[in-house]
């Protein structure tokens, strides 16, 4: 871990400090960090940051699994998968319509997810040719068993050549860089020049955010390096010179599970599918996970109503 100097975007010295946090959920560092508010641009981004070669130990082998993803067998797997592909419809409906446009009018090169994680939101765009690209050696592994196109690495830099993706999708990825303008720029240099850049990052400027604080999942220290709001998701998008051309609020997989992660760190199956639990004992944790997300929905969709929901997903193109 080293000091934060100056703000990852804008480079101002200046800042303010707001709150300290701590590893809640994998526990990997007892640290304790500080939120950091850029006296500038006002972006959120945690002091000390962790060196480029410290990141990767940040990270347990079971990270890249969603709350529905945890390994198993027989009714409950199938249960899970079956949840898994529900909560996916608000992403598909905001990628797809651009996946079918593209086709129709004769665009369409194909579709990149940066940080695809197991590749389960890969899947829901694989009826055309998709491409998962992590850093995870486990991540890429549980993509190509999806049947799926999958690449090691990270996209700085790139290794894939100029226009070669008409979409890029970067769902709960620019949190997690020191240098988030920098990918958005190879995304750019990825993308066709009518081409679809699709970001979605935890919002800052929440209802969660707000009342949750140091407690909210959404910062994920030491993890989430930067922290959005939606004003300065744009002001950095636009920086890295694209045009905002649509944005939503609401994410059935994402916003009511960050409010269970806040209140219930521990049962959430990505952290528990390290420990040694009898069958029972993780079905009915599993159970009770699944039953805290569901009753998060209510307060998930009037924050998101009122635009300021957990998540924050845009459309942008090149400008």
């Amino acid at each position: 871990m080293q000091s934060t100097s100056k703000c990852p975007v804008c480079c101002h010295p200046r800042y303010r400090e707001l709150f300290g946090l701590r590893d809640r959920l994998f526990r990997v560092t007892e640290s304790r960090l500080t939120l950091r508010e850029c006296a500038a641009c006002d972006l959120l981004y945690i002091d000390p940051m962790p060196a480029e070669d410290e990141i990767g130990a940040l990270y347990p082998p079971t990270y890249w699994m969603g709350s529905g993803d945890a390994p198993g067998s027989g009714v409950l797997a199938a249960a899970r998968e079956r949840y898994r592909r529900f909560v996916l419809g608000s992403h598909r409906r905001f990628v797809r319509p651009v996946v079918e446009r593209q086709v129709r009018e004769g665009r369409w090169v194909g579709l990149l997810d940066v940080g695809c994680g197991d590749g389960s939101t890969l899947e829901s765009f694989a009826t055309h040719p998709c491409t998962g690209l992590d850093r995870s050696t486990h991540a890429a592994r549980a993509v190509r068993e999806r049947g799926l196109a999958s690449v090691r690495g990270l996209l700085a830099p790139s290794p894939f050549r100029r226009e070669a993706f008409s979409i890029v999708t970067m769902f709960h990825v620019l949190e997690h860089l020191p240098r988030p303008q920098l990918y958005l720029e190879c995304a750019r240099e990825v993308l066709t020049k009518d081409g679809t850049l699709i970001v979605q990052v935890p919002n800052a400027d929440s209802w969660q955010a707000k009342l949750l604080r140091s407690h909210w999942q959404g910062f994920d220290p030491p993890r989430h390096l930067v922290n959005f709001s939606t004003r300065t998701l744009w002001a950095t998008i636009e920086g890295a010179g694209f045009r905002i051309v649509g944005e939503s609020h609401f994410s059935l997989r994402d916003n009511p599970a960050a409010l269970a992660m806040s209140l219930a760190p521990g049962l959430y199956p990505p952290v528990r599918s390290g420990r040694r639990e009898s069958g029972l004992v993780g079905a009915f944790a599993d159970l009770a996970f699944f039953l805290l997300t569901l009753a998060s929905i209510p307060f998930a969709v009037a924050e998101s109503m009122t635009g300021h929901g957990a998540a924050v997903m845009v459309r942008c193109t090149p400008t």
